[in-house]
């Protein structure tokens, strides 16, 4: 089986898994979020006939965005689930597609009649991000040329933000988000195989927008 096949199966258990758990009462949400991230300097390995030449890559800030859907149990309103689908870019060369299964808890704060689950509501997410890392550039150096690969890796995805709900339908929110992923590309290069391999490690700072409503 293949990293994409892995990658693909696992990500259809989680949808799979979140319509299946979703209880009969819950309050759902969808939230669009646009954002900055900033991904931190890290060693990049470059294998070719066993040898590993190894170079520190300084990533630029870049823009982010992306979809999270999902809910919050009515019979424990302060857990919730969810899958967020977004996209930044590291690098030039390098486009990250991360699919996030989350864990999310919050607070209510300042709760009424009219938001029970609080207008202010600070949160927490954490969960497993299955990642499509593709590298498509120029390698440099002696090897020269042009590369292209996507790597399917299973990485991590840790969130903290706030919600402000102006009304039970609609709010806005701001949230740090840190991922961590190593992807790892194969190449011919000059008919040998080659291999790059890097750590991403990358904050987030987002903002957006939420929508709430009941099935």
């Amino acid at each position: 089986m293949t990293r994409l096949q892995r990658a693909l199966g696992i990500t259809c258990g989680v949808l799979c898994a979140l319509l299946v758990a979703a209880p009969a009462s819950a309050e759902w949400f969808g939230d669009l979020w646009f954002g900055a991230s900033r991904t931190q300097s890290e060693d990049l390995k470059v294998t070719v006939l066993d040898v590993t030449l190894t170079d520190e890559v300084d990533y630029s800030t870049t823009f982010a965005a992306g979809v999270r859907v999902g809910y919050w149990f009515d019979s424990a309103s302060w857990l919730g689930l969810a899958l967020d689908v977004s996209y930044f870019r590291p690098d030039p060369d390098v486009n990250v597609f991360p699919v996030s299964a989350l864990v999310m808890l919050r607070i209510p704060i300042l709760t009424s009649e009219e938001f029970p689950s609080g207008r202010l509501q600070p949160y927490i997410a954490a969960g497993p991000g299955f990642f499509a890392s593709k590298f498509a550039g120029d390698l440099g150096g002696d090897l020269g040329g042009r590369a292209s690969d996507t790597s399917f890796d299973v990485g991590l995805d840790l969130r903290g933000g706030l919600t402000y709900m102006f009304s039970k339908d609609f709010g806005i929110f701001a949230e740090y988000r840190m991922t961590r992923v190593t992807p790892e590309w194969n190449f011919q290069v000059l008919d040998m195989d080659t291999t790059v391999k890097t750590d991403l490690n990358t904050h987030h700072v987002i903002g957006g927008i939420s929508f709430r409503f009941d099935l």
